[in-house]
């Protein structure tokens, strides 16, 4: 019986990797670790009145051995929940603690690239100039010429 809560209590813990809720509340696992010490003791309770009726041990006896069990899975049951709740801060802690890595990374990865991207900008000058001595063939090739304006405006003229 706790090993489904504590497995209902992993899954909740896995698929919300982000946080974990301690809320009470209908519908949820934390509800069950709240109420763990009350359920061990009843249950216990129940098991060892069932027994003892069953082997035909006194009422008196049967009350006695009732209330003896139930405050001490009570105790066993609050110092189980205890267990689990600093375990789920611990693993919270370790996860808020990642991430806090993970960001500085991050904001490590973005200044390095930053500083490298204004170097870049630095080094990275145009130096154009224009040359003096232009020939159309040497750009152009030599069985390319270039349209001048009276060629084009010809042609329109045609058509």
């Amino acid at each position: 019986m706790i090993e489904y809560y504590l497995s209902d209590l992993a899954e909740y813990s896995n698929n919300n990797s982000n946080t974990v809720f301690f809320t009470e509340g209908k519908g949820t696992d934390m509800e069950y670790i709240h109420k763990l010490p009350f359920m061990l003791g009843s249950l216990m309770a129940i098991i060892i009145g069932l027994i003892s009726y069953k082997y035909h041990v006194s009422q008196q006896e049967i009350y006695i051995r009732i209330a003896i069990s139930m405050v001490v899975f009570f105790f066993i049951g609050t110092y189980i929940r205890n267990t689990i709740m600093k375990i789920l801060d611990e693993t919270a802690k370790k996860r808020e603690a990642e991430e806090l890595e993970r960001q500085a990374e991050l904001e490590q990865q973005m200044q390095e690239q930053l500083k490298a991207s204004e170097e870049n900008k630095k080094t990275s000058k145009l130096d154009l100039k224009v040359d003096d001595s232009y020939d159309s063939n040497s750009v152009f090739g030599e069985d390319f010429a270039p349209l001048t304006v009276k060629e084009i405006l010809r042609s329109n003229n045609e058509s």
